[in-house]
């Protein structure tokens, strides 16, 4: 879609090292958070700007323009659900208007689970919305595309599945996740450019009721970061042979304070095409 004009010039980031955002829902706003370091960090994070009055979601780093883009989700003023928003270095939120038509059955909601591609899809976003969505009884299989540029013209792919996603990030040309719908949290691998979803088994991350609301790639390619939404805890995962039937490990465990409503990106994270 084309980017309407926002009210007041946007300061883009400058990720001088690499960088981790978190976005975490308050009572009824976002608190945006980044941990920067040579080293894919445990925590802390520390606060970027203040609360934004508005739960967003479907976070997303876009390295062409360097800002961050994420989707409404609450119907409070001063932003309707189902608009795109644009995050700049200060933490303030930009409204970009409403999601085109082709998103129509996640409207409603937002998007949850939301991501940039990286090369050729570089400027690219992904969204989804794993919520029950109208004419569908389960999860949306519906993937939203967008390229954000001038003269972008969003669209969707149909997954084959559709997965209970709470975020997934980009890696070796896939989109990666949890898959809740699981009782043993199945890794999903989500193709962008035919929306083939594939699932292994594992037993890296644990199975647990809350979703992992916060996903994110950081470090060397492969290595998948997890934030358990209950437990506060942040799953490092490896992935081996990521084009073929991949298997998993575990690197580490972090902690951080847990939360609802999580998201997260990176910028200055290395290829990932």
């Amino acid at each position: 879609m084309t980017p309407t004009a926002p009210p007041s010039q946007p300061v883009p980031f400058v990720c001088t090292a690499s960088t981790v955002f978190l976005s975490q829902n308050l009572a009824r706003d976002t608190q945006l958070y980044s941990a920067a370091g040579a080293t894919p960090p445990p925590p802390p994070f520390v606060a970027v700007g203040s609360p934004s009055p508005e739960r967003y979601n479907g976070l997303g780093y876009n390295s062409s323009d360097k800002f961050l883009y994420a989707s409404s989700k609450a119907s409070e003023p001063p932003y309707s659900p189902g608009h795109l928003l644009m995050i700049d270095s200060t933490g303030t939120v930009f409204d970009l208007g409403a999601l085109p038509a082709a998103s129509a059955a996640a409207l409603s909601n937002g998007f949850t689970a939301g991501a940039f591609g990286a090369g050729a899809s570089a400027g690219t976003y992904y969204g989804t919305d794993p919520s029950p969505s109208p004419g569908n009884a389960g999860a949306s299989n519906q993937m939203y595309v967008d390229p954000i540029t001038p003269n972008g013209a969003a669209s969707t792919v149909t997954m084959t599945k559709a997965p209970i996603i709470a975020d997934w990030t980009y890696d070796y040309g896939f989109l990666w996740g949890v898959d809740q719908r699981n009782g043993d949290k199945r890794i999903a691998r989500i193709s962008p450019a035919t929306g083939v979803v594939t699932e292994w088994p594992q037993a890296v991350v644990p199975s647990s009721s809350y979703s992992y609301g916060a996903a994110w790639s950081f470090g060397s390619r492969g290595n998948l970061w997890f934030f358990n939404n209950h437990s506060g805890k942040i799953y490092r995962v490896k992935i081996h042979h990521p084009h073929g039937a991949p298997t998993f490990s575990l690197v580490s465990v972090s902690h951080t304070t847990p939360d609802t409503g999580n998201d997260a990106a990176t910028c200055g994270s290395g290829p990932r095409k």
